[in-house]
């Protein structure tokens, strides 16, 4: 009967060794995922920014260029010089498509745990934009942005990058 009761005593520091292991690891694990998921919302945000910079750079050429098309058109404007002008805006859109493959390119690199839901989402659905600005740019269309779609998945970004308001916020905005 000793021998029973002795031998029940001596597992008790073993289950409470196992917890304590446990808890430590389990710490260890949540700590590390945290510093993962920021991690990808550091990347993930800074490849926004600098995609967003791009396409306003661009943006901004094209509206100067169209500005100066404008001016030279009027209802006497032969065909030919008109057919002119046009090709020169389309130029100058297609002149941000070197810069907006690099921005796709950076942003789809960026890794997100699939776990990690509302962040993958987000980057997926900006993905998903930075290759229709890409397709647009080729087509050397003067206004590459759906702004719906662009104002979705910024939202998107929004919500899934806690602080992230101040920065992407004002892009919403245009």
């Amino acid at each position: 009967m000793s021998d029973q009761l002795s031998s029940g005593r001596e597992h008790e520091p073993r289950s409470r060794r196992a917890a304590v292991v446990l808890a430590v690891v389990l710490a260890l694990g949540g700590a590390a995922e945290l510093g993962e998921r920021h991690r990808e919302q550091i990347a993930l945000l800074s490849c926004v920014r600098s995609a967003e910079a791009d396409a306003a750079y661009t943006d901004r050429r094209v509206r100067a260029t169209a500005s100066y098309v404008e001016s030279g058109l009027g209802p006497s404007t032969p065909v030919q010089v008109r057919a002119s002008l046009e090709q020169v805006l389309a130029r100058t859109a297609r002149d941000g498509l070197a810069p907006a493959v690099r921005a796709r390119q950076r942003c789809e690199r960026q890794r997100v745990m699939p776990w990690h839901g509302s962040l993958r989402t987000a980057h997926s659905r900006y993905v998903v934009l930075l290759e229709d600005r890409e397709a647009s740019l080729t087509r050397g269309a003067v206004a590459p942005v759906d702004l719906p779609a662009r104002k979705a998945a910024l939202s998107a970004l929004v919500t899934a990058l806690p602080g992230s308001r101040a920065q992407l916020g004002r892009l919403l905005s245009p």
